[in-house]
């Protein structure tokens, strides 16, 4: 005690500079973080927080209605936006569905939508029957048909021999040629005669593939 009584003008020295202390630290720590610390474009931050608090824009619930096109300035925060500008005269709303069921070029401006539903109908487009001359046994012919059309890649035109009836002791197969896809009007293959005999040969046969009234 008697050591506290005869210090006592030092510890209350001591204990006046603690505080003195402080209170400038306190002030000085204030001081840098609000007018002090730049924070952008040479901004501080105390400025630019006033600057925030100036700029803060109110919330609403209700629907903000824009009716013109353009730059719009809100002037609050909205939670909705019904945008509903109406369509200059000249102007075409598209509306419904159109069907496109054959190649082509169409107009679909005042449709919305096209519904491109082409089928590859194959059908039979030519008929008809040839007839060779006179092939010896153990020998084969040339056949050229010769159509009435001229028949398109796209048409995928196919040629099928459908039946063939011969002359005399003669037997008739039509090599591989015959039967497959071609193009143009006329259509070429060998018959072979594997009979004793000599004959001719009466072929019939179809042109199957796609009309080109559906090409168009």
């Amino acid at each position: 005690m008697k050591l506290v009584k005869k210090n006592i003008k030092l510890i209350i020295i001591i204990t006046l500079c603690i505080f003195l202390t402080s209170g400038i630290s306190v002030f000085a720590t204030y001081k840098y973080l609000a007018n002090e610390v730049e924070y952008t474009e040479g901004k501080s931050v105390e400025e630019a927080l006033n600057e925030l608090y100036a700029n803060k824009k109110e919330t609403s619930d209700t629907v903000k209605e824009i009716t013109e096109n353009g730059e719009q300035t809100l002037d609050k925060y909205y939670n909705k936006l019904n945008v509903n500008v109406t369509i200059p005269d000249g102007y075409l709303v598209p509306s419904g569905t159109k069907s496109i069921t054959k190649n082509g070029t169409y107009d679909v401006t005042n449709e919305s939508s096209v519904n491109v539903n082409i089928p590859a109908q194959y059908a039979i487009l030519e008929t008809g029957s040839y007839t060779t001359s006179t092939i010896s046994g153990g020998n084969y012919i040339k056949c050229t048909i010769n159509f009435s059309n001229s028949y398109s890649s796209a048409q995928n035109a196919y040629f099928v021999i459908t039946g063939s009836t011969g002359t005399g002791s003669t037997a008739f197969y039509a090599h591989t040629t015959a039967n497959r896809t071609f193009t143009g009007n006329k259509k070429e293959f060998y018959l072979v005669n594997y009979g004793t005999g000599s004959g001719t040969c009466t072929i019939n046969y179809a042109v199957i593939g796609i009309p080109s009234s559906l090409l168009n």
